[in-house]
């Protein structure tokens, strides 16, 4: 008799997992993006499904969706312990999101948006200058474990970066890489192309302690101006037409 009990109840419990809808997905993404982003018109189930990957706008509150993504989960490598889906962006190769004994882990997963809806998220006001361009997010691999420490390899590329402060600039375009080992990342920010050129350095140990350092050139006219709006992250160099730039804690 204990025997069916139990057996009925792994097999209810089976079922509802079986059918946990795609709603549950935007949840999951909602929490661990600290309501940064959401996934809108989720369709299909949390194992495989479709929706729209929304991020906030500041001025209203509402999500605006910026891609499609689906994703589909792969019960093979419940062999190796671990939960795997094919995580699909933009047209984009399918990259891969896995939860095991381990912790968290990506694989090859790239993911595309307006360069606003991230830099919106910067708590300053150099952040609210309606950035203009388009980012890509590259994470060739990241794994974190339990206590939150992370390794892998990210790179973010800036297509047609500029602002609405400057409408008829454009910046350039420009790579951010991060190599991170037990929880320390160090940062490397570079110039692909484009007529302001900036190189940077700098560490980031979650959650707080981030310093990147560098210099910004080009345009004198135009690079004069940025201390005036980057507030103490820009100072003079001493050379006209040359920046130097700080952020710590």
């Amino acid at each position: 008799m204990a025997f069916r009990v139990i057996f009925l109840l792994c097999c209810t419990a089976l079922s509802i997992a079986w059918n946990a809808p795609a709603t549950l997905a935007d949840t999951l993404v909602r929490k661990l993006s600290d309501s940064n982003l959401a996934l809108l018109s989720a369709e299909g189930s949390l194992w495989s499904g479709t929706a729209l990957l929304a991020a906030p706008d500041k001025t209203s509150g509402r999500f605006v969706p910026f891609m499609e993504v689906k994703w589909t989960w792969h019960p093979s490598f419940l062999l190796r312990g671990e939960l795997h889906w094919a995580f699909e962006s933009g047209g984009n190769s399918p990259g891969s999101i896995g939860l095991g004994f381990g912790g968290p882990k990506v694989e090859m997963l790239k993911i595309g948006m307006p360069a606003r809806y991230a830099m919106e998220r910067i708590p300053h006001a150099i952040g609210k200058i309606g950035w203009r361009g388009d980012i890509q997010l590259f994470v060739q691999r990241w794994h974190c474990g339990w206590q939150g420490k992370c390794s892998g390899d990210a790179n973010l590329q800036w297509s047609g970066a500029g602002s609405d402060l400057f409408p008829q600039r454009r910046f350039g375009d420009y790579q951010f890489n991060v190599q991170a080992r037990d929880g320390l990342m160090d940062l490397q920010l570079t110039t692909l192309r484009g007529d302001i050129q900036i190189d940077a350095r700098g560490t980031f140990q979650p959650p707080q302690r981030l310093e990147l350092a560098g210099t910004i050139s080009g345009d004198p006219a135009f690079v004069g101006r940025l201390p005036s709006i980057a507030g103490g992250f820009v100072t003079p160099d001493g050379a006209p037409g040359r920046m130097k730039f700080s952020v710590r804690p």
